[in-house]
């Protein structure tokens, strides 16, 4: 007998059992998961690791090994590596049209202040500007370019999300 077939009262059951919660938001996050993943967002704006509120630790982020976002700090935006992101739009030459077209670097905060998902946006412009042969890294960072990113602390970079406006 498959999961999906079992009485709402039994689903709720194993939930309780495995996850603390019951099956109507364990589903929605497993559902928030899987359409997040379909998304293909690359590796490097993605955690491999989040905090734990629950377990008091470092585990996989959701991503990779299914767990409510409710174990972790409740919020989906903290799957992204905000410091990645940051490091990116910081090493990026706005001087360059290339890199204007999608907008300036407060384009891009105003962005992912009003949806974390646009980050399925800047991971697009991320992968045509590799792709397109052409530099668009500020001179410091020609030759590193965007490797080494994600190498960041462990903790979210939340403050990229809510005080964007006191930093520019």
């Amino acid at each position: 007998m498959r999961f999906s077939n079992l009485p709402k009262d039994v689903k709720n059951i194993v939930c309780g059992f495995a996850y603390d919660q019951n099956w109507e938001k364990t589903a929605s996050s497993l559902r928030i998961c899987l359409e997040t993943k379909k998304l293909h967002i690359s590796p490097v704006f993605l955690r491999l690791q989040m905090w734990s509120w629950t377990y008091l630790a470092f585990i996989p982020s959701p991503l990779y090994v299914f767990e409510p976002i409710h174990n972790f700090t409740g919020r989906w935006a903290d799957m992204v590596d905000w410091h990645a992101v940051n490091e990116l739009l910081f090493r990026l030459d706005y001087r360059k049209s290339i890199v204007r077209i999608a907008g300036c670097r407060k384009d891009w905060y105003k962005k992912f202040t009003t949806n974390w998902l646009n980050i399925r946006l800047f991971d697009s412009f991320y992968r045509i500007l590799l792709h397109s042969g052409f530099n668009c890294f500020k001179p410091t960072y020609m030759h590193q370019g965007a490797n080494c990113l994600g190498t960041g602390p462990m903790l979210s970079a939340r403050w990229l999300l809510e005080d964007w406006t006191v930093r520019s």
